[in-house]
């Protein structure tokens, strides 16, 4: 007997079994994307009253402030408050071109306090996230910035920070005026 050598590339009978399976399958899948789609709305319409709540809390907060302070005085204490911001990697000149007020994860790897408007402190960031971008290229991501103590043979999963490095802001940019002292541990 000669065998039919397409045999496995023809088409198979499917039992009801099999189509039944499928049809509860394809129901399934229907009724999940109903429920993703109203999730979506659901999260579409919980971020626009947040925003809407953050509008109404600035205006109630800038009524409140300009009836206790003279017009600009608090703008320029808040300027040199403390805040914290994320930078990326530097260029290999030391220069943050980009920075975020929240943390993005992928992409920062600084954490900087600032402790003025134009001078702050800066360490890396002691996530899994950031710590994983940063040992993608040490000499690109972490060398611009920071001076590397000692080191681990093999990959790293943590970064010590010895030291937090200085960064200054020329008004549009910050840039590491001494670098942070780091040690790469498994």
């Amino acid at each position: 007997m000669i065998k039919n050598p397409f045999q496995k590339f023809t088409k198979k009978e499917t039992s009801s079994d099999e189509t039944e399976s499928t049809n509860d399958l394809m129901e399934e899948i229907r009724i999940l994307s109903k429920r993703i789609g109203a999730l979506e709305t659901e999260v579409r319409l919980l971020k626009e009253q947040m925003r809407k709540d953050d509008e109404r809390q600035e205006a109630e907060s800038g009524l409140s402030a300009d009836n206790t302070s003279p017009k600009g005085a608090e703008h320029d204490e808040a300027a040199d408050s403390p805040t914290t911001i994320y930078l990326p990697a530097p260029t290999s000149d030391g220069t943050f071109s980009e920075y975020s007020e929240e943390i993005q994860i992928g992409k920062s790897i600084y954490m900087l306090e600032t402790e003025t408007k134009e001078r702050g402190m800066f360490s890396v960031i002691e996530s899994k996230d950031a710590i994983a971008t940063a040992i993608i290229s040490t000499t690109q991501f972490l060398k611009p910035a920071c001076k590397i103590a000692s080191s681990t043979n093999g990959i790293p999963n943590h970064i010590v920070t010895l030291e937090k490095g200085i960064a200054v802001f020329d008004g549009e940019k910050w840039k590491v005026e001494q670098k942070a002292i780091i040690k790469l541990d498994k």
